[in-house]
């Protein structure tokens, strides 16, 4: 008789910070416009131009300080080509992290992420 043992290869319990470090502070970039410009290629995706690989999770977890809000959150899909605005809710509205709060955002399986805002914004992905 053979025992199947369930793994959870690919997959994150907790959230996962960006470069494996805790308190992975983001630089914001500005509007879908100036992300269009940069370029369409994986080598002009990077950090310095506020640009964050996913790593193929589902939620992004954000956390703004005292001083710092999020304006936007803007995704891109290889599948698609372009960047985008993620809107919530039935009133189709920007994701919108007040100071001093914590956010779970679903990002639908994005390749990359891009935030609107300002000051320090922690993120973090997870799977579940």
């Amino acid at each position: 008789m053979s025992v199947h043992r369930y793994t959870s290869y690919g997959r994150t319990r907790q959230p996962k910070s960006l470069g494996h470090t805790k308190r992975f502070h983001v630089t914001a970039s500005a509007t879908i416009e100036e992300l269009n410009a940069i370029g369409q290629t994986s080598a002009s995706f990077t950090p310095a131009n506020g640009i964050y690989k996913t790593e193929n999770q589902r939620y992004m977890h954000i956390a703004v300080s005292a001083s710092s809000e999020v304006t936007g959150v803007h995704l891109y899909n290889h599948s698609m080509g372009y960047w985008h605005e993620l809107v919530t809710g039935s009133a189709n509205s920007s994701v919108v992290v007040a100071p001093k709060t914590h956010q779970i955002v679903d990002i639908y399986g994005a390749d990359y992420v891009s935030i609107t805002g300002s000051n320090v914004i922690t993120i973090a992905f997870s799977t579940f």
